[in-house]
């Protein structure tokens, strides 16, 4: 019994040693940019050891990387800050040479592929849903996008929290730390500034706010998006919550204020602008103040 012990033991040791001097072949070649061998050592360490999970996450980053495509373009309007100044001879600007990045969708769907295999063999790894929900983004299927933050959100409620990162790591971050990145998800829909994509952002926040009823930011996004869908008795319904919750949080109070200007309430509005002052630091102070006079001069306006 104690010889085929140890025969087990170094077997898993021995296989383990092996996956790790794959994983270091790839990540050379890998950082080289050289697709042709990295893909030559993804199939040997398929081959030896399917089930492991690096190998999964290593398939995922060669497809990133073998499908990313980088563009160019010369463009007179603002740019962004990563944009390259052109100048002419008399050191004239003339324009601007920014770049974007994409990802052929044909080639990146292998990718997608293998990280599926590698979530549902290992359905604890928060980075590999993590990665594949960022592709998603990147490659503009939102749909998709939404579907897994969802099924993240399901299984973070399963785990409580306890998720396993690369190498099997125990993910260490905070439930606000792990909230912040799902906010940041829903940043990345808001930012594309279409929308016919809100109702995205607004699954997201109110499975949010599902399992943590307390999280302000959810409540404010929900109002957000009902808001700029010009909802504005649906859109208060949420600001308000977010107020019981948080009542000294200067984003929720503008929030409020600024609906109610929409919705003709200026007596209101003027109150949560005073409200924002109150507890705001100098920035918001300023702001909210002068809104306040802009307010009151349309109030003064309107008794005469």
């Amino acid at each position: 019994m104690k010889k085929w012990l140890f025969l087990f033991t170094c077997l898993i040791i021995h296989q383990t040693s092996y996956s790790q001097n794959f994983q270091t072949q790839f990540e050379r070649a890998f950082n080289a940019k050289d697709i042709e061998k990295a893909e030559q050592i993804l199939m040997e360490w398929e081959t030896n050891n399917p089930k492991n999970p690096e190998l999964y996450t290593s398939y995922f980053n060669f497809y990133a990387l073998k499908a990313r495509e980088e563009t160019y373009s010369i463009n007179t309007s603002s740019p962004n800050k990563d944009a390259l100044s052109l100048s002419d001879s008399s050191g004239k600007n003339v324009g601007h040479l920014t770049s974007e990045i994409n990802f052929d969708s044909v080639i990146m769907q292998n990718g997608i592929e293998k990280i599926s295999k590698g979530i549902e063999l290992f359905p604890n790894r928060l980075d590999m849903r993590f990665g594949k929900i960022y592709m998603y983004g990147e490659m503009g299927k939102w749909d998709l996008f939404t579907q897994d933050i969802i099924q993240v959100l399901d299984k973070n409620q399963e785990l409580k929290g306890k998720w396993l990162w690369s190498n099997n790591a125990p993910f260490m971050a905070s439930e606000e730390e792990f909230l912040s990145s799902i906010q940041d998800y829903q940043n990345k829909i808001y930012n594309t500034e279409k929308d016919q994509l809100l109702p995205y952002m607004r699954t997201i926040a109110l499975k949010v706010i599902e399992y943590h009823p307390k999280h302000t930011p959810s409540y404010s996004n929900v109002g957000l998006t009902y808001y700029l869908e010009g909802n504005l008795k649906e859109a208060l319904v949420y600001f308000l919550n977010a107020e019981m919750i948080s009542p000294d949080d200067t984003i929720v109070l503008i929030n409020i204020a600024q609906t109610y200007i929409h919705d003709n309430k200026l007596e209101k509005a003027k109150s949560y602008f005073e409200k924002a002052a109150n507890v705001g630091d100098e920035q918001i102070k300023k702001y909210a103040n002068q809104m306040i006079q802009v307010i009151q001069t349309q109030i003064n306006a309107k008794k005469e």
